[in-house]
């Protein structure tokens, strides 16, 4: 199965496991799973390392990029489908970049694995 990370959910996997869900953990730890994190993440993550909202082994975007392969998460670009994908949706939540994250789930109809609740406004599949 292809899974999509929510930011906090990619960091908790490689820094706070105990933060995931009992399902969140056996789906990232069965190898037979496709992991991936959009750039939209990495991009969010590098914006609040450099403004201090959180803090990273490291103190930047290198620990986490470095990590990548290890936890076995590949990385999907933002494409033309996802773009359309977001122009259709509601505006329940105002976070351009849970918004992106939405649209890529609805364009490559992937499951998010996400405990945020706002997400759940959408159709789309998630996990927690």
């Amino acid at each position: 199965m292809n899974l999509l990370f929510d930011t906090h959910t990619m960091l908790w996997a490689m820094h706070h496991p105990q933060n995931l869900s009992a399902t969140a953990r056996t789906l990232i730890g069965d190898p037979s799973n496709t992991l991936l994190v959009s750039i939209a993440s990495l991009w969010e993550i590098t914006i609040k390392i450099g403004t201090g909202k959180i803090v990273v082994p490291g103190s930047d975007i290198d620990s986490i990029l470095q990590n990548l392969d290890s936890f076995r998460i590949q990385t999907i670009p933002i494409r033309a489908s996802h773009l359309r994908a977001l122009q259709g949706l509601p505006l329940h939540h105002k976070d351009p970049f849970d918004r992106i994250l939405i649209a890529q789930s609805k364009a490559k109809h992937l499951p998010l694995l996400t405990v945020d609740r706002e997400i759940r406004q959408y159709q789309v599949d998630t996990i927690w």
